[in-house]
């Protein structure tokens, strides 16, 4: 039979597995590896359900990490926008810069002429 979407292949797949930082939300344990009881966790959290203060807390947590989140975006988005600025300052200065040589350039190679036809001049 051909396996299809509706029965896709789990031979090969690999367990699932909770993230070590899972955090439970409250009315909702979490249960011990098998084989292991929850006296054996070294866990407390695994042997009682989450308080409603400790579900206040996480949320609280919640918030906060999203504010910081949220600046923490504003910083990167602005820092980008800076850096790009920059960068085009900085490569029309380059532009200006290479322009200004060749001038140079030409100016050395105009006084090294004269110079030339100087000495030529006196000898």
């Amino acid at each position: 039979m051909k396996r299809t979407m509706e029965h896709p292949s789990t031979a090969h797949a690999p367990p699932a597995k909770k993230s070590p930082y899972f955090i439970p939300r409250a009315g909702n344990p979490p249960s011990p590896p098998p084989g292991v009881t929850a006296e054996m966790c070294s866990f407390d959290i695994c042997s009682k359900r989450l308080t409603e203060d400790d579900a206040k807390k996480l949320a609280d947590h919640d918030r906060s990490f999203h504010r910081r989140h949220a600046v923490h975006t504003a910083i990167n988005n602005q820092s980008k926008i800076i850096t790009k600025a920059i960068n085009k300052q900085s490569a029309a200065i380059t532009a200006a810069i290479n322009e200004q040589t060749e001038v140079l350039k030409e100016h050395t190679a105009a006084i090294n002429n004269h110079t030339a036809a100087i000495n030529d001049q006196y000898e």
